[in-house]
This record gives structure tokens, sequence and C-alpha cells, in this order.
């Protein structure tokens, strides 16, 4: 989970004017920055730190971040395709799960309990 986190934020913070000032940047970052979540979060920051802030500039940016945060997390809980396009036979009784799940577990638990090492893993 970690990695597919870093997978996603590491470029986008790359693509931002988190490092460097977008005026020193190439035109290609400063047209992905336009676009960029993590950009908008990093100028709202640094505007709402300075004496007089513009206040719309702040809530624009934020704003934006709230929408995506909001579409991001829709998709996130959505049904995938694979399980809700099941056929009602195939459909999990109650207290059964899926393969994927139940292979996770066991491998959780083995590893836990030190009983069986994993295939292909070093004793």
């Amino acid at each position: 989970m970690i990695g597919a986190n870093q997978f996603l934020v590491l470029p986008l913070t790359f693509l931002s004017a988190a490092f460097m000032p977008l005026a020193l940047a190439p035109d290609w970052i400063v047209a992905a920055a336009q676009f960029n979540p993590v950009n908008w979060a990093v100028e709202a920051g640094r505007e709402a730190l300075v004496a007089g802030p513009d206040v719309g500039f702040v809530a624009i940016r934020l704003a934006g971040r709230a929408i995506v945060a909001v579409l991001a997390a829709t998709m996130a809980t959505q049904p995938s395709a694979r399980t809700s396009d099941l056929p009602e036979s195939e459909e999990l009784a109650a207290g059964e799960r899926h393969e994927t799940f139940t292979v996770w577990v066991r491998i959780v638990q083995s590893s836990a309990t030190h009983e069986e090492p994993m295939a292909g893993m070093p004793h």
C-alpha cells in the first residue's frame, strides 16, 4: 500500500512547485503543475502564510482539492466490475470470501506463525 501511494505522490510532488519555483521549471512542468492537486496545495499553503493572503486564491485551490478528493473517494468505494457483474449463481455465500483474500490471509497467517514457509522463500 505504501508503494502504491508513493508511486502516485512522488511524481506529483516533483511536478509541482514544492521543490523549485515554477518560474525556473521547464514549460512542460509548468503545464503539468496547473492540473496537479499537489501543486494546488503547495500554492495555497504558501499564499496562506504571507502577511496579506489572497483568500480567493487559497479558496479556489482548496475547493479544487476537495473536488478531487470527493471524486477519488467515490471511485474508490464503487464495487469493481468483476464482483458487480457476477451472475447470481457465482455470488459469494454469507461468510465466503474471494480467492485473493483467502490466499492473502493464508500467507499472512503462515508467516505470522512460522509454521509453513512460503514456496520459493529461503528457510
